[in-house]
């Protein structure tokens, strides 16, 4: 049975509008058989998906669509063009009109519920378990770009939210838990606050608000702890004044998106200032939660209020933070009505209340922080692991834009045990009409750390690897997937774990391979082992004064190739990948050995060939059994009694002939004479052949010779 189930998005939608709707569309409005586009656009990379459950919200190739039930609840208001729609030709949801004077603001909420019989850390309602985090991937199309200098032509922007579910309460005077039914934004038509972006302000908690009413009106929109990735197209510059309540966000002047929290939290009874945009009607707390800058800590230490991600100031340099400026394009960055990928990645780590935030706005060459202002897509065939929500996306070349890590104090981060997401989008008097396809949402059910580890060229043991389960019936199994890495424990668990595995020693090159945990891949690197030669001669006897050929191999990789200059000598420069040289003249007689070192940063390793010279000159003794005269290459040597020397200078070339009659003066016959050639005199000699290699030897035959 496959562990892992697929729903599609239940969507909640709560909108404000500026004018009323007909009598007719005040109740409730449900969609009940809306079909989604065919997998979102979501390929997996892994071989399946992964084990134990996983809550996943949007598609899957394993699918072919699916139907979702859509309530919407309209605003108690006369307008035709509400602030969130969903298009169920295009499979898309709309944020904003787009219509001039139409400003607004509205939130989109998953709402779905999980199979608990498959899924280890199912939603129910649309409250998931934050448990370690989760994956998303979405695209988003401005259908009202803007060319403006500014960027002031269209706003305010939207955001990605999670929001706690808690039924706690915090510590910091500020009541928990949040609900489908709120929204955030501006409370009423009153006044123009799009900059709040339906994240930050009291929304519908208030009685006064719009309709419909949120569940609870405390006046406290959506409450902390909460989160958002903010894509803010809108220019509000100003520095805050009156804790938010009026419009100041502290923007830089280009488009932007930037890591939020909750800003500062003053008691829930402290009302804005008679003097704000906002007047004294409404509760501050939840104004300036989107403001850069505002919170009181951030770093390495527990905190209850984070500081929001800024360009400067409170909140800068955390990696929160990237804009990018119109210069000479035509449009403004993310407003140039073309699709843009998103990706978002929460890892979140329980047992530290530690929660790293990872966003990329497209698939973007970027290698190192800052990621430069200029972009250089990724290739098509990149798409389809950034897309992938199943695996963590990890490829270097493409850094996100966003990486930030906060720590929250025990409380905060308790609350985020459950969570509800969606999107937010506000305006003021300029209007904005964004797209939203290809959504998918996966809470993963387990983590693992490292996910990656380098090994030296030797086999190792004993590795461990470190699994965090979303939730403790949450299962997993651990997979090799190269012959040379083995799982050696944890081969599968429930809840969290530790797999352990060893590696082979590497006697060739680097490789790199993986073993699936989870789902999840953990990539084993493993350093070239040194790299070993061998080295063969053309020959391994030469004449004195002759050159040969060495041939050499090397195995693995090499970084240099060098001779060893003593005893035998070089032979040019050696190729590290292997090759063939033609020696010098050899005029050292007996052994000469070469020897090739190789070597890698992990170490090196030699291999020899020994080639045998003759002699310069051999001294050559007549063993004939009698008298004879010699011709040593027309060189007469006469009357050589029976084993007496016959020549203290047979070199290269020569050969001795035996004379046969006329024994005196070389005048005789040599018919039927014995002959001895350099060649045969050496080989008897040489070491090689089992001579003493003292350079002298017997004429014994025709052809033949005897060491001496």
């Amino acid at each position: 049975m496959e562990k892992t189930t697929f729903f599609f998005i239940a969507l909640f939608i709560i909108i404000f509008l500026p004018a009323s709707l007909p009598a007719a569309q005040k109740a409730q409005k449900t969609i009940n058989s809306y079909t989604w586009d065919t997998s979102f656009g979501v390929t997996k990379t892994n071989t399946g998906a992964p084990t134990g459950g996983g809550t996943v919200i949007g598609g899957d190739t394993s699918t072919s669509g699916g139907t979702s039930s859509i309530t919407i609840v309209p605003s108690d208001s006369t307008a035709t063009t509400p602030s969130v729609t969903v298009n169920p030709t295009t499979g898309t949801i709309d944020l904003g009109s787009g219509t001039t004077g139409t400003d607004t603001s509205g939130t989109i909420y998953n709402t779905g519920t999980g199979d608990a019989s498959v899924i280890c850390n199912p939603c129910v309602s649309g409250v998931c378990p934050f448990g370690i985090g989760l994956r998303a991937y979405f695209e988003f199309k401005y259908n009202t770009p803007d060319t403006s200098a500014g960027s002031t032509a269209v706003g305010d922007g939207f955001t990605f939210t999670v929001l706690n579910a808690s039924t706690s309460t915090a510590g910091n005077e500020i009541p928990a838990g949040n609900a489908i039914t709120i929204r955030g934004g501006v409370p009423t038509t009153s006044f123009t606050l799009g900059e709040l972006m339906g994240y930050a302000g009291p929304g519908n908690t208030t009685a006064g608000s719009s309709l419909p009413l949120a569940t609870t009106l405390d006046g406290l929109g959506i409450k902390p702890p909460k989160m958002a990735i903010e894509f803010d197209t809108y220019p509000n510059t100003g520095a805050m004044t009156y804790n938010g309540c009026s419009g100041g966000r502290n923007d830089t002047s280009a488009n932007h998106v930037a890591v939020m929290f909750w800003g500062s939290n003053p008691a829930s009874s402290t009302m804005c200032s008679s003097s704000s945009t906002a007047g004294n009607t409404y509760r501050q707390a939840s104004f300036d939660d989107n403001v850069h800058g505002a919170g009181s800590a951030s770093g390495a230490t527990a905190t209850t209020e984070p500081y929001n991600s800024s360009a400067t100031g409170n909140g800068s340099g955390l990696g929160g933070f990237y804009s990018r400026a119109k210069g000479t394009s035509t449009y403004n960055w993310m407003e140039d009505g073309a699709s843009h990928r998103a990706r978002i990645e929460i890892i979140r780590t329980p047992t530290t209340n530690t929660y790293r935030i990872k966003v990329w706005v497209d698939c973007e060459l970027c290698t190192s922080y800052p990621c430069p202002a200029t972009s250089t897509a990724c290739p098509a065939s990149e798409y389809v692991y950034f897309q992938d929500v199943y695996s963590p996306y990890s490829n270097s070349n493409y850094l996100p834009k966003l990486d930030r890590t906060v720590i929250l104090d025990s409380t905060n981060s308790s609350m985020l045990n459950d969570v509800i997401f969606g999107f937010t989008q506000g305006t003021g008097a300029a209007t904005q009409q964004i797209s939203l396809s290809n959504i998918s949402v996966y809470f993963p059910t387990s983590n693992i750390s490292p996910t990656s580890r380098a090994h030296t060229y030797s086999a190792a043991s004993g590795q461990t690897v470190t699994v965090t389960a979303a939730a403790t019936t949450c299962s997993w199994t651990a997979v090799s997937n190269n012959s040379w890495i083995t799982v050696t424990g944890g081969a599968s668990g429930t809840g969290n774990g530790t797999v352990t595995y060893s590696v082979d020693g590497n006697t060739g090159d680097a490789r790199t391979g993986t073993i699936t945990i989870g789902g999840q891949l953990f990539t084993v690197t493993q350093a070239a082992g040194p790299p070993t030669c061998t080295l063969t001669a053309s020959t391994n006897i030469v004449p004195y004064n002759d050159t040969h050929n060495l041939t050499w191999t090397v195995s693995g990789t090499a970084t240099t190739a060098t001779w060893t200059a003593s005893p035998g000598g070089t032979c040019g420069s050696p190729s590290t990948s292997g090759g063939t040289c033609t020696t010098a003249a050899r005029t050292t007689p007996g052994a000469n050995t070469y020897t090739l070192n190789v070597t890698n940063a992990s170490g090196s390793n030699s291999c020899s060939a020994t080639v045998y010279v003759g002699c310069q000159n051999y001294s050559v003794w007549n063993y004939l059994g009698a008298t004879y005269d010699f011709s040593e290459s027309g060189t007469c040597r006469n009357n050589i009694g029976s084993t007496n020397r016959i020549t203290t200078g047979f070199t290269v070339g020569e050969t001795l002939q035996q004379y046969t009659t006329n024994v005196g003066s070389c005048g005789g016959s040599t018919a039927g004479g014995a002959t001895l050639s350099y060649t045969q005199a050496m080989n008897v000699d040489i070491v090689a052949n089992g001579g003493n290699g003292d350079c002298r030897v017997n004429f014994t035959g025709n052809g033949t010779a005897t060491d001496r």
